[in-house]
């Protein structure tokens, strides 16, 4: 744990990770058998700049032992003000269904 302080040494809070490392928190994992994926609705906490799609979805499919290439990320939701982002994953059963889905939209 991090506590950081403001530049008139005020205390702004407490962080929980290091520089360049990402804590994914799980918040939601829904299977979706009709489309065949897994929703994943996770936090992303980090402290620094808000990282790159493709680093979230290294993270995410490390903690969660999912496929690279059938795992995408839709959406990051930043938080203003906090190192923290939402962030909505989409893992597909297969690679048909994952083209059937992007055809689509």
């Amino acid at each position: 744990m991090i506590e950081k302080y403001g530049p008139e040494g005020d205390f702004k809070g407490v962080g929980w990770c290091l520089m360049d490392k990402i804590d994914i928190i799980v918040k939601k994992d829904v299977e979706n058998k009709l489309l065949a994926r897994r929703e994943i609705l996770c936090d992303a906490i980090y402290s620094e700049s808000t990282p790159s799609r493709e680093k979230i979805k290294e993270e995410v499919v490390k903690k969660l032992n999912l496929d690279p290439k059938l795992t995408v990320v839709v959406k990051i939701n930043q938080l203003y003000g906090i190192t923290k982002s939402e962030v909505s994953v989409y893992s597909y059963k297969n690679e048909e269904a994952m083209k059937i889905e992007r055809s689509l939209s």
